[in-house]
């Protein structure tokens, strides 16, 4: 394997290296201000972290 398949490989096997955590600042202040299990949907949302989020607060997310 090249130098750079291990550096990949390397990282992408430990997933705390990639995990981001928590929803982003800005869905976290926004989501004060939904109304209550609003239908959302979350374009390009990677992980899902902040799909997860709103969903977790009984809004209906889909998530591409």
């Amino acid at each position: 394997m090249s130098s750079t398949g291990r550096f990949w490989e390397k990282g992408y096997s430990d997933t705390k290296v990639w995990t981001m955590g928590g929803p982003s600042v800005e869905v976290f202040e926004i989501e004060q201000f939904l109304p209550r299990n609003s239908t959302v949907i979350d374009i390009g949302c990677g992980e899902g972290r902040n799909a997860l989020f709103l969903a977790l607060r009984g809004h209906k997310v889909t998530a591409l």
